[in-house]
């Protein structure tokens, strides 16, 4: 029996990628691939201070409806509708709130902020922002640990 691939982690429009869910199951479908999860930024409180990097809270049940129509207008392709969650400590409780309030059909966790400032892009590890890159991935699995 031939293996079929799935890709479990691709940005929409709906936060900041460049494909639509209905591109995104196309593309998947053309490329022979057995699934697709679509999955969104979720960045709450200060951890959402770049536009059009998390999606919008009042868009998430228009997300989620995207992803489930493309799941059927797709049926060689299974289309999930995902969501990657920030982890902020100070906002544990909305983002619960959220979850609990929307019908994904897997989450994941991601930590991208160290003590309020962004960690995984080049530009956020040079500089004055960090100085020693070890005491920065010290902390990011200090982070991820508790978070």
């Amino acid at each position: 029996m031939p293996v079929r691939l799935v890709d479990h982690h691709v940005h929409t429009t709906f936060s900041d990628g460049l494909a639509t869910p209905a591109e995104i199951a196309a593309r998947a479908a053309q490329l022979g691939l057995a699934g697709v999860a679509t999955v969104d930024h979720l960045a709450i409180g200060p951890y959402n201070d770049e536009p059009g990097y998390s999606i919008e809270i009042a868009r998430i049940d228009e997300y989620i409806a995207a992803a489930h129509a493309a799941d059927e207008a797709h049926p060689g392709v299974r289309v999930l509708a995902a969501i990657e969650v920030d982890y902020g400590p100070d906002t544990i409780d909305e983002a619960a709130a959220l979850l609990g309030a929307h019908d994904f059909d897997f989450v994941y966790g991601s930590v991208h902020f160290i003590d309020g400032r962004v960690v995984d892009t080049r530009a956020s590890l040079q500089g004055s922002l960090w100085v020693d890159v070890d005491a920065v991935y010290r902390r990011y699995f200090e982070v991820v640990a508790e978070a």
